[in-house]
């Protein structure tokens, strides 16, 4: 069976059945169960690839709805009125700390052993360390959200992030535990030493460290509102959102480095593009790591080692590596699907790409701007659909 088959023909109806799975009226599994293996028996006596198609198609709708159906089971359940908890909690994130309040997002364990995430917040404003663990008190609800046909979808955005409740802290009511020392921990406070790295210098850089620390360690929240209301008329907010533009740019560049330092060494290596387009990856996973694996992040580093990996050996094209990235990701986490950057990022380097064909051997003048048009055209009717409202510029 050929590689090509496989991501040209299997993993694209693997992807739509765990997209589409969103969609459907119902969240009954065991129909499609009963549809796989009918298909599956056709496929076997007839060896009709349009079955085998429809077995990758219910494969995916199968998948995604046990994955989130274990999910939902999690969730908090929905109550007139807020609970008071005793929990303990590891702070799994670099907190937002805001005018009138803090928000962070933490590892919960409950008092019957259950280990959920929550959004949490405090209006006390107390510190709260990334890594650092803590037995408090909190008023815990389910997370609910306006179903709107357009705009901000606080429910889908919840659980594309596994967050199963939001709480408020009581005020007082915290006691400092021991830290816990996994690999999530560590790589959670390396980020928190590197934003302490740059805050040492606000003082002489004030905008500059914030930028930096929004572009580097992700922490938004360190820009002051003035800026946030400069960058949302321009459409310049998705700029200082860590993506794949940022990784694909750095992992470009530590490519572009490694080759021009190559032609220094006094010797001749024979396979120059295995150490250039290593250097990409590592800076992908270094950057990506830095900015705590956001799902744009972990998009961009899946699509840049698989490119690393194919690209020279030449039996998978563009669209192909594009399909197998989205495989990836959804088979890592198919409520991904319930972001608005999932579809922003895949469909607008679909349309790049489409773009992007036949014109190889043009002026790189016209690429730029048949690139820009298909690209700004796509990403205005995206934008509108998904926020509401363009930006004009």
């Amino acid at each position: 069976m050929s590689k090509t088959l496989v991501v040209s023909g299997w993993l694209p109806w693997w992807v739509v059945g765990v997209c589409g799975s969103y969609l459907l009226p119902s969240p009954a599994i065991l129909p499609w169960i009963y549809a796989f293996f009918i298909l599956l028996v056709f496929a076997f006596f007839t060896r009709w690839q349009v079955f085998l198609f429809g077995c990758a198609l219910c494969a995916g709708i199968i998948f995604a709805l046990w994955r989130t159906d274990n999910l939902l089971q999690n969730q908090w359940p929905l109550t007139d009125k807020a609970s008071v908890q005793n929990i303990t909690l590891t702070v799994s994130d670099i907190p937002q700390y805001e005018q009138q309040r803090s928000r962070f997002v933490a590892q919960v364990k409950l008092p019957d052993g259950r280990q959920q995430q929550w959004l949490l917040t405090d209006y006390s404003k107390q510190q709260w360390t990334a890594g650092s663990r803590w037995q408090i008190k909190a008023k815990v609800r389910a997370i609910i959200g306006e179903a709107n046909k357009v705009g901000f979808n606080r429910e889908a955005w919840a659980l594309s992030n596994h967050i199963s409740a939001q709480a408020t802290v009581v005020k007082g009511q915290r006691k400092a535990l021991p830290a816990v020392s996994g690999w999530k921990e560590k790589l959670t406070s390396w980020r928190v030493w590197c934003g302490g790295r740059w805050e040492a210098q606000s003082q002489i850089y004030p905008q500059g460290v914030a930028l930096i620390k929004a572009l580097t360690v992700g922490e938004q929240s360190a820009l002051p509102a003035e800026a946030w209301q400069v960058f949302r008329p321009l459409g310049l907010n998705h700029l200082v959102s860590i993506s794949g533009l940022h990784v694909g740019m750095l992992a470009m560049l530590a490519a572009w480095l490694c080759s021009k330092c190559l032609q220094y060494l006094p010797f001749q290596i024979s396979q120059p593009w295995i150490l250039t387009r290593g250097a990409a990856v590592i800076t992908a996973i270094v950057y990506s790591a830095l900015a705590g694996f956001a799902v744009p992040t972990q998009r961009s580093m899946l699509m840049i080692i698989i490119l690393a990996l194919t690209w020279r050996r030449g039996y998978l094209r563009a669209f192909q590596i594009w399909w197998l990235t989205i495989a990836l990701v959804l088979l890592f986490d198919p409520l991904a699907v319930l972001s608005v950057g999932f579809w922003l990022s895949f469909l607008l380097v679909a349309v790049l790409m489409w773009a992007g064909e036949g014109v190889n051997h043009t002026i790189k003048l016209f690429q730029l701007v048949q690139a820009q048009w298909a690209a700004g055209l796509a990403s205005v009717v995206l934008v509108a659909f998904c926020f509401g409202s363009v930006p004009v510029m």
